[in-house]
């Protein structure tokens, strides 16, 4: 939009929905789960949300110029000349699917981890929050050898991201055609933690769970970075 009283605004919001049935043909997806269809027999038991697909996502960017004061010489030019600048992030989780952790199916092609079964009354996306246990691991159970599960793919959503970065900056004209930029930048200003998706295998090769099913050990973000910079524009 045009500048109101020194004021810019940009947003931008995305609603959608992506629906295939593989998402990637590189040997893993995105989330590290392996990009092959669990029963080679019938891809549409594979259709689901796209690995890629965040639902909901708003971005808005605003500049702001700060006011100027009334000043004398050398004061002019540290309190004058300035812009604030913020960029908002905010989006809902990515779709994820989870697995057994191993090949349960017995299919005789490639064959990577399955998925396993829904356990009775349970929801297919039991999410709890949290990185300790994101999701309940005993809403799936771990079906019959040489079968496939019944759980769908990418019905869990993971953990959404929020994020603000503030910047501090001023331009100033050394001769015609030059100016120098004065920054300062603040990364994750809130120092919020957006988590990465959980472990995804909820079992051992020999039926036991594996213990750190749905456990978050990463983020997807850094923490807040601050850093300053001058820049000779010619």
């Amino acid at each position: 939009m045009r500048p109101t009283h020194g004021l810019q605004l940009q947003a931008n919001y995305v609603w959608s929905r992506s629906v295939d049935d593989l998402s990637s043909e590189a040997g893993a997806d995105s989330h590290g789960a392996p990009t092959l269809f669990m029963n080679p027999f019938n891809y549409a038991e594979d259709k689901g949300r796209s690995d890629f697909n965040a639902a909901q996502v708003f971005v808005m960017n605003a500049i702001y110029d700060l006011p100027s004061w009334k000043a004398a010489n050398w004061s002019r030019f540290l309190v004058n000349g300035w812009q604030l600048g913020s960029i908002l992030t905010l989006s809902t989780g990515y779709p994820f699917t989870a697995l057994t952790g191993f090949c349960q199916s017995n299919v005789t092609i490639s064959c990577g981890a399955d998925r396993p079964n829904l356990a009775p009354g349970m929801s297919n996306n039991p999410v709890l929050g949290g990185p300790n246990e994101y999701f309940n691991p005993a809403a799936f159970a771990l079906q019959q050898n040489g079968t496939f599960g019944n759980a769908g793919r990418n019905t869990l959503i993971g953990p959404g991201l929020a994020n603000l970065d503030f910047s501090l900056y001023k331009m100033v004209t050394v001769k015609e055609g030059k100016n120098l930029q004065i920054r300062a930048e603040v990364f994750n200003i809130f120092n919020r933690p957006n988590f990465a998706l959980p472990a995804l295998n909820l079992f051992q090769s020999n039926g036991a769970p594996t213990g750190n099913a749905g456990v978050i050990t990463q983020t997807v973000t850094s923490g807040r970075q601050i850093q300053f910079g001058v820049k000779l524009n010619f």
